[in-house]
Parts: C-alpha cells; structure tokens; sequence
C-alpha cells in the first residue's frame, strides 16, 4: 500500500457490519412507532421518508442535503411535521439505538481508527450523507466510536450530494484540501463507494459486507476487514 495523505472510511458495512435491508426495516419500525403518538400512520410516513431520501441522493448541489430532505418530507407529509423536526433529532439520539439489534459488534473498529491515525495523519468518515449527525454519532457509538475520532465527518447538514454522485467525493476533497490522488476510500458497496475513484480517489472494497456483485472485484483492491487491519499494521 502506498503511503496517503488520508483515508476515507464508509461506515454501514464497512466500520459498522450490518445487513442494509434488516437494518432498515428495523429502523424504520421504530421510527413509525416513535411517531404514531403524533398522528403520523407508519406507511405515508415512510414513504415520504424514501421520498426524501431520493431527493437527496439527486441533490444538484443548490442547496444542503437537509435541506432537499425536509422540503421533500414536509411537502408529502405537511407543513406541522416540520414542529417535529426536533423530535426526531431526538428519536436519533434515543430510540435509534433499536436498530442496533440489526447490526454486530466489531471490536476491531476503534483500533483500526486510531492507528490510521497514527500512520497516515488524516482520518475522515465518509459516510453516505443521508442522516443528522446525531443519527451517524449514534451508529458510531455502536462500536466504540465517535465523531472526535475523525477530522470529519460528513451528515446531511453539511453536504450538497450523496454517493454514488462522484461530486460528493469532490466537495470532499475540496471542503478538506484533499489531493484525491493521495487518499484511500476505503468501503463496502462496489457502486458508492467506488465512485471515489471517478473523482481520483483510490478506492478498496471491504468485502464482509459487500454490496455489488463480487465478480467486479477482480478489477479492484478487496480484502476482508481483518484482512485490511493486517495491511494497515504491515504499513
């Protein structure tokens, strides 16, 4: 491996091992739950949750991640449930912990973490930004981790466009004076996280959770997480 300036880590599937579709189901189950005493019926609510979703993985850039996802959700649902929006920063902090139940520990993370640090300098989590900070910081914690343990860390706040989009790897870059040449994306969809490497970004799979078919790897740096913890150490 070469020596880069920063390694970028996706998180779901990759620091965090989960299946994506228990995952969203169960988080999903709770948040309706945690709604319906507000009068919002589990179905238009999630589905104007994907609504909003999908306007923010085809965000154009004009406005902020949040932005498009609270203008999409509020015009499907009403305007009230934007009086809500603090109830449901506070169901991440809170009542999101359910969905761990669809994820597994990895005790490997933080140290993993700590010792890109160490070799490398920059660490920045990458993650796909379709959530608050609260919900990623929350998901962090559920393997040791937290948002001080990376220089960034991006959440639907403070960006303009998701993966695959390669210009979500660019704002990054160019938010953190990043040389994409120099730096390592390292995550687990073949097509969201390798759209890193459209934007100069070298790119590795981790493949224990992979999304995307495994005959595309041949053409790809792949390994296992542990597999990728030892070319870190031999570093």
């Amino acid at each position: 491996m070469k020596k880069y300036d920063a390694v970028l880590f996706d998180l779901d599937g990759t620091l965090l091992p989960l299946d994506m579709d228990e995952f969203t189901s169960v988080y999903f189950g709770a948040l309706a739950k945690y709604m319906s005493p507000y009068g919002y019926e589990a179905k238009p609510l999630i589905s104007a949750l994907w609504a909003g979703v999908k306007e923010m993985v085809l965000n154009d850039g004009a406005v902020s991640n949040d932005v498009r996802f609270w203008d999409k959700f509020s015009e499907l649902l009403g305007q009230n449930i934007l009086s809500h929006r603090e109830k449901i920063d506070s169901f991440y902090r809170n009542e999101f912990n359910a969905a761990k139940a669809a994820t597994k520990p990895n005790p490997t993370a933080k140290a993993l973490t700590a010792l890109v640090r160490e070799k490398f300098g920059r660490i920045v989590l990458a993650t796909n930004p379709l959530f608050p900070m609260d919900g990623v910081k929350t998901r962090l914690g559920w393997i040791g981790l937290s948002p001080d343990d990376f220089e960034y860390v991006t959440t639907y706040e403070n960006s303009h466009y998701c993966k695959p989009n390669p210009k979500y790897y660019t704002e990054l870059a160019e938010k953190l004076s990043l040389t994409p040449e120099h730096c390592l994306m390292v995550g687990n969809d073949i097509a969201e996280d390798g759209a890193a490497a459209i934007a100069g970004f070298d790119v590795h799979i981790i493949t224990d959770c992979l999304i995307g078919e495994a005959a595309d790897l041949d053409s790809l740096s792949h390994s296992t997480f542990e597999e990728f913890v030892r070319i870190i150490k031999a570093e």
